[in-house]
């Protein structure tokens, strides 16, 4: 991606644009899914910890307990 789209992903628009045209059961995991984490997350969180998510997607992932 050159240096002028990677700008456009600052924007809402790109965003909005982009998730629209996706069907509306589509997901995707930018980092990792929750099986690839759950190990790393399960060492060090306990599970009344408090998190703040800041991220964006369309995942439907969560974490389970």
């Amino acid at each position: 991606m050159d240096a002028e789209n990677l700008d456009a992903l600052r924007t809402k628009e790109y965003w909005d644009t982009r998730y629209s045209k996706e069907p509306p059961d589509h997901e995707f995991d930018w980092f990792k899914n929750y099986d690839e984490l759950a190990p790393v997350l399960s060492a060090a969180l306990k599970l009344d910890d408090k998190i703040l998510v800041l991220g964006c997607g369309n995942s439907v992932r969560k974490l389970r307990k």
